[in-house]
């Protein structure tokens, strides 16, 4: 798929509000944090804010088993499957004039456990959410990062996690669309 664009209104203010619905079990404060990682790329020039209205947010957070469900507006899509332990999926909706709304799904049964990779599973799929839907080889978050039992590394002898960043071509391609 192409990548897309948000709304007018919404591109303008650069902030994607969000409602968290993947508080639960090992997801419990993972999105927000991917959120604070997110806001705190060098690179991104869109940033997200937690809101306690889901009918007014812009993008809706859950945790999804084999098929997730979002269809605002009931337009009768049919769900995305879940198909990656790994990877979640990420649905916008664009019915002619922009993205007007996103649901990112985190996988429930993931095989990651490790807090630093299940943030980093949500802040991809956050990057999604803001139009880029295109996996491109290029930047931490369009590929999977350095792992080793379950920890995130900058170099082989490093167990923190590097800051979140986007690499030149993916960078490029957010201000393209925003």
């Amino acid at each position: 798929m192409a990548d897309g664009e948000w709304i007018a209104g919404v591109k303008s203010a650069r902030k994607l509000t969000y409602f968290n619905e993947a508080n639960v079990g090992k997801w419990a404060g993972i999105v927000d944090l991917a959120a604070q990682a997110f806001n705190q790329m060098p690179d991104s020039i869109v940033t997200y804010e937690a809101i306690k209205d889901k009918d007014a947010a812009n993008v809706v957070v859950g945790v999804a088993g084999k098929e997730a469900k979002f269809d605002p507006g009931n337009h009768k899509l049919p769900p995305l499957k879940m198909t990656s332990l790994i990877h979640g999926k990420t649905r916008t909706i664009d019915l002619g004039n922009g993205i007007q709304k996103a649901g990112c799904f985190l996988p429930v049964n993931t095989e990651a456990s490790e807090k630093n990779y299940l943030i980093f599973i949500a802040a991809h799929e956050l990057l999604h959410a803001t139009g880029l839907d295109a996996h491109v080889n290029d930047g931490l978050l369009m590929n999977h990062p350095n792992m080793f039992e379950g920890t995130i590394f900058a170099s082989a002898d490093s167990t923190r996690m590097p800051p979140l960043f986007l690499g030149p071509k993916t960078a490029a391609r957010m201000v393209a669309k925003w």
